[in-house]
């Protein structure tokens, strides 16, 4: 399972803004969420990967929290805006090598951005009717993906808070 967040709402003065006190509650809203959707056996670390911004920071920052000591965030330089991104951040994370069978996905938490949020969301909605996709200009908004059969599939959606 893979669980894709948009960063909660941040502050409007600074150049790398921090969440609102406002955005700190969506954001654990947004951590709640992807915790119920993600399947945690055994000894299995969740990763937490953000963008190295602060708002992204502190809303993977909830969702460690939130998850406990099963959780490890990392830092990313980017994350997927597209589905061909997203295949190889995720043949990545589960060391699937070409030309084996994929391996499983690890439990996976992605904190991005706009950008992100849209271009999954443009790509998926030939798949997936409109009105159960998130809408794209909400803070902590998020998706909660699989891999079935080679194609992305949406299995939930957490319609965030709006702009």
């Amino acid at each position: 399972m893979l669980v894709f967040l948009r960063h909660a709402e941040p502050r409007r003065s600074d150049t790398d803004p921090g969440l609102t006190s406002a955005g700190v509650r969506m954001a654990r809203e947004a951590a709640e969420w992807a915790a119920a959707q993600l399947t945690i056996e055994g000894q299995a670390t969740v990763r937490v990967l953000h963008t190295p911004t602060r708002r992204t920071q502190q809303t993977a920052e909830a969702v460690q929290e939130w998850l406990g000591a099963v959780a490890r965030l990392e830092p990313v330089d980017e994350l997927p805006e597209n589905i061909d991104d997203l295949d190889i951040l995720a043949a990545r994370l589960s060391r699937s090598l070409p030309g084996l069978p994929p391996r499983p996905l690890p439990p996976t938490v992605l904190v991005g951005h706009h950008t992100t949020l849209v271009g999954l969301r443009r790509e998926l909605a030939g798949r997936t009717p409109v009105h159960l996709l998130p809408p794209v200009r909400n803070y902590a908004a998020g998706l909660a993906l699989t891999a079935d059969e080679g194609a992305w599939v949406i299995r939930a959606v957490w319609p965030g808070r709006p702009a």
